[in-house]
Parts: structure tokens; C-alpha cells; sequence
């Protein structure tokens, strides 16, 4: 028997061995499927719901880019020190660019990129 011969031999019983694995797979599947969904469903799982849907079209708005929280809450004083790059030119460390202001009784610090919230920093 020359190679050609036994590698094609042994490549259809392994195709052969993954054919039933499969296709036992896929009864199991069907017989699961068939078992009552409800009473087997873990507690994540999308159940019917309450009442019949009314909605006909659906809007999902993905917006990208807005303003970091590091920049509007996060002031980080320690980074405005010069000494903190110590004199390299690559260093990757910058302080942000927006002053911020204490608000509230708590004085929680809020950049000027929300100047309206100030207002309800204890709300």
C-alpha cells in the first residue's frame, strides 16, 4: 500500500467518524428541542412575553465618541506637575487639557465640558 492510498483510507473513516459525531449531535439537538422549553430553560434564557409586541420598527442609535470621563470628572492634579515626564519627549502621560471646579455640598469635580451640572451635583 503506497502513501497516497492509505492517507486517502484513513481520511474517509475520519470523515466518516466526524459524519456520525455530527449527525448524533444533531438528534440529540432535535430531542432537546422537543423536550417543553419552558421547564428546562436556565434563568437567562429569552422566555415569551407578557403580551403581544407592538412594535413594528426598531431605531438603535450607536454614537461613538463622546468625552472620556477622565476629562469630564477625573481631574488627576498630579499630572499637570511637569516633573511627572521627567524632561523625556515620549513620555505617555498628559493632564487634561479642561480646568474643573468643585460642585456641590460634596464637592464633586466637574470639568467645564458640563457647566450645567454643577447645579445638580447633589441630586
Amino acid at each position: 500500500m503506497n502513501r497516497r492510498t492509505w492517507l486517502s483510507r484513513t481520511g474517509s473513516g475520519l470523515g466518516w467518524c466526524a459524519l456520525a459525531g455530527m449527525t448524533t449531535t444533531a438528534a440529540r439537538a432535535e430531542q432537546a428541542q422537543a423536550v417543553d422549553h419552558e421547564a428546562t430553560a436556565g434563568p437567562l434564557t429569552a422566555r415569551t412575553p407578557h403580551f403581544e409586541p407592538r412594535a413594528k420598527r426598531v431605531i438603535m442609535l450607536f454614537m461613538q465618541g463622546g468625552p472620556s470621563q477622565l476629562d469630564m470628572f477625573d481631574p488627576k492634579p498630579a499630572l499637570a506637575d511637569a516633573s511627572i515626564n521627567n524632561g523625556r519627549r515620549g513620555a505617555q502621560l498628559m493632564a487634561s487639557p479642561w480646568k474643573f471646579r468643585s460642585c456641590g455640598q460634596s464637592g464633586l469635580p466637574i470639568s467645564e465640558l458640563l457647566p450645567n451640572l454643577g447645579t445638580h451635583a447633589d441630586s
